[in-house]
């Protein structure tokens, strides 16, 4: 009976010491091409996504559309603001060119952006309504 534990316990350690080697081995070798992670390409550059911004443009645009939809937007009314959110558009799009976009150029963004939804909330309740619709 001696004997027979005696050998499970050189078996175990012998299979132990293996292992320990084998990882060892690996971490000096470093990963296997199957356990190395490959990232998926970006839509947009790290320093230069704008979730904050994206959505308050996309807002702006369905308050635009339903504006119109519903008659408190003139179809002048609403061209002129789809122009100028085409214009932030651009400016935004302007200042990723360079692969950064800083705090300033976010907040100088955003600024514009209040200040048009301003303007969309003054063109929606003026006394301005489409012909059409009463």
């Amino acid at each position: 009976m001696k004997k027979t534990i005696s050998s499970i316990v050189a078996l175990l350690t012998a299979m132990f010491f293996m292992a320990a080697v084998q990882l060892r081995a690996d971490d000096q070798n470093g990963p296997k091409k199957d356990d190395q992670k490959v990232q998926a390409p970006e839509k947009e550059k790290p320093g230069t996504k704008t979730p904050v911004i994206n959505k308050m443009q996309k807002n702006q645009m369905k308050r635009i559309k339903k504006g119109e939809k519903s008659g408190e937007l003139t179809k002048e009314e609403a061209k002129t603001l789809v122009k100028d959110e085409k214009k932030i558009q651009e400016q935004k799009k302007e200042m990723k060119s360079d692969g950064k976009m800083t705090k300033d150029e976010r907040k100088t963004i955003r600024k514009e952006l209040k200040t048009e939804s301003k303007k969309i909330y003054h063109k929606k309740h003026n006394d301005e309504k489409r012909r059409d619709r009463k």
